[in-house]
């Protein structure tokens, strides 16, 4: 026996599990992906919260992220990750540090924040 899910159900589904902590608009984000996968693939994705919580981590940013990943105040965390960027312009460090993200891993972005795989 199977259950399709739609959009909304998933999204309330991921939105119930507490200790991923998911937004409404990170949730959407992350379950659009999949669904988007899904259709890239021809393949059906088994829905698991556990699993998407394992595999996803949602931030408010790019840089959120990195300073998060490496533990590491931003001009560091560049440093560390050997990320090349003018840290005078912000929308250089946040290009610099997507594309690093892409390269490693998966990137989803959404008004509001951003969610990164856990390729790393």
């Amino acid at each position: 026996m199977k259950l399709e899910l739609s959009t909304s159900h998933a999204v309330d589904l991921l939105r119930q599990d507490e200790y991923a902590g998911w937004s409404y608009h990170g949730a959407t984000a992350l379950v659009e992906h999949l669904e988007s996968l899904e259709e890239d693939l021809g393949e059906e994705i088994t829905f698991n919260c556990i699993d998407f919580r394992c595999d996803f981590s949602e931030y408010h940013s790019v840089q959120d992220w990195l300073t998060s990943y490496h533990g590491r105040p931003l001009e560091d965390a560049l440093k560390f990750a050997d990320i090349d960027c003018d840290l005078s312009s912000d929308y250089d460090v946040d290009e610099s540090i997507s594309e690093y993200i892409r390269d490693r891993g998966t990137l989803i972005e959404y008004d509001g924040g951003v969610i990164v795989s856990s390729d790393f």
